[in-house]
């Protein structure tokens, strides 16, 4: 006969001797060297959840396809294109313009605390970049009502 056992022998290990797979242990690891962002991260994304923001970014991301479809289509017709072709141009436009500069001098203009009169105003109608800049916006101004308006503009006036 056997003789009695006195213990149990478990094939199971416990959690403790359980072993990492070494991907895991290095993703703890970096977690552990950032753990101060990472638990800022867990609160934005609950933050994010609490205010719909994820179920929104969701429901975007798995209707991208729809979606593309929809821009393309609309892209797609003379409005569209016209669209893309304006954007094209305020981008040169833009690119163009001395951004740091133009605010630099808007802002001496403004400290500056002498009244303009008639005659400043004329003489400055004079410089030829500023009638430049006048006929460039009139133009602008008479090309943004739409071609199909022809009569409106009278019943307005």
């Amino acid at each position: 006969m056997a003789a009695p056992t006195k213990e149990i022998v478990s094939n199971r290990n416990t959690a403790a001797e359980e072993k990492l797979s070494p991907e895991a242990v290095q993703l703890l690891n970096r977690w552990a060297e950032r753990k101060e962002a990472v638990n800022e991260l867990i609160d934005v994304i609950g933050l994010l959840h609490e205010k719909g923001w994820l179920r929104t970014a969701k429901a975007f991301l798995a209707s991208t396809d729809e979606l593309m479809s929809i821009a393309l289509d609309q892209l797609n017709t003379p409005g569209g294109k016209r669209f893309l072709r304006n954007l094209i141009h305020m981008g040169v436009l833009l690119s163009a313009v001395d951004l740091p500069s133009a605010v630099k001098a808007a802002e001496e203009a403004d400290q500056e605390t002498d009244r303009s009169g008639m005659w400043t105003l004329l003489q400055t109608l004079r410089d030829p970049e500023v009638i430049a800049a006048i006929r460039f916006f009139l133009n602008i101004a008479k090309r943004i009502r739409p071609d199909d308006v022809s009569g409106a503009g009278e019943e307005t006036r």
